[in-house]
């Protein structure tokens, strides 16, 4: 169902919004000289077969053909392009060429849920009526429906509850320790002291559990989205059946309506589903992936010909990588020293942005 979709390439409509590819793209630069033509043959055939790659791919996703993991491969092709066109030397033009069109791709192929969409949109007109009065068709669709949502919630529920007693067996694991510890330890009063912080963080962090994902946050969570989706289906039926112009728009063939549609609350549900979640754990790995992540959403925004931020987010990657593999006995240092080092390049890459922002 359309109200299922979880994005795979969310677009970020905050501040980088004015920040977009120049309409007519990139071109690939050809120095006349003859050995120049041997290369532009050489780049001309490899473009010709990555653009019938890119069909076939499209054709390939209709079909169901490509796994989940392809979305994946493109948004690292896209990134190992970005790098290489740092360093092409006479092939930059080339490599910020396909990286553009990597871009485009992985931009425009969520249209291809929209095909889903139609179907599902249809199907649930022709069971409903033109006026949402016929009943007995209705109340078959609504139930086979309602079957499909119990077996997700299950599914999800199920996850939850494995996840509880995970954490039941290791609380009781810990305060056997605990035990011990202080069983063996009782004359000193900083193991006391130790042991009674240990104990108080465990407190929160299962008070934080029930809080941001108890059985009652959870019911509230999907309420929320319940309450988010319920006109989505008939805006998707303005935004197409509704006039045959709509399948003329660019919007029906270079984006997925529905996601797009539902993306404000998809967005602010999954930052307020990670704020909890760091009120369980947020350690290095945490910090590093989701630093990894806002890296990437950033790159989408930045254009291949601007070498000074594309250079700035290929120092930041290879840091990031430093900084989640530290250790040893000057670990507090060195990663203080590093932590300064990535701010002052976030700092640099802000400015970027307000200049360009400016002109």
């Amino acid at each position: 169902m359309i109200n299922q979709v979880v994005p795979n390439n969310a677009p970020q409509l905050g501040v980088f919004k004015d920040f977009q590819q120049p309409k007519n793209g990139w071109y690939l630069a050809v120095n006349h000289h003859e050995e120049e033509k041997r290369r532009s043959a050489n780049y001309g055939k490899t473009i010709a077969i990555g653009a019938l790659a890119a069909g076939f791919g499209t054709f390939a996703l209709m079909r169901g053909f490509v796994p989940k993991s392809a979305s994946k491969y493109l948004q690292n092709l896209r990134r190992n392009l970005a790098e290489k066109a740092l360093k092409a030397g006479k092939l930059q033009n080339f490599y910020r060429y396909a990286q553009n069109k990597v871009e485009n791709y992985i931009e425009k192929s969520g249209s291809i849920n929209n095909i889903t969409t139609l179907k599902d949109v249809l199907f649930q007109r022709l069971m409903f009526g033109k006026d949402g009065k016929r009943t007995f068709t209705k109340k078959i669709h609504q139930g086979i429906t309602n079957i499909f949502t119990k077996i997700s919630r299950k599914t999800v529920n199920s996850s939850y509850s494995a996840t509880n007693r995970k954490f039941a067996a290791l609380n009781e694991y810990m305060l056997d320790i605990n035990a011990q510890i202080l069983e063996r330890n009782s004359d000193y009063p900083q193991v006391k002291s130790a042991l009674h912080n240990i104990t108080s963080r465990m407190k929160k962090v299962n008070q934080n559990l029930e809080k941001g994902f108890g059985i009652n946050a959870r019911n509230k969570r999907l309420t929320e989205m319940n309450k988010a989706t319920e006109d989505l289906f008939d805006f998707f039926w303005q935004s197409s059946f509704s006039d045959i112009k709509n399948f003329k728009s660019p919007n029906m063939y270079q984006t997925f309506i529905a996601e797009k549609h539902l993306m404000p609350h998809k967005m602010k549900m999954s930052n307020d589903v990670d704020i909890l979640r760091r009120a369980i754990t947020h350690n290095i790995d945490d910090t590093s992936k989701a630093t990894s992540k806002a890296i990437d959403n950033i790159q989408k925004f930045i254009n291949p010909t601007d070498e000074s931020s594309n250079e700035l987010l290929n120092t930041l990657r290879k840091n990031l990588k430093k900084y989640k593999k530290l250790s040893g006995d000057n670990e507090v240092l060195e990663r203080s020293e590093l932590s300064q080092e990535i701010i002052s390049n976030l700092k640099k890459l802000a400015k970027s942005f307000s200049d360009n922002g400016a002109n």
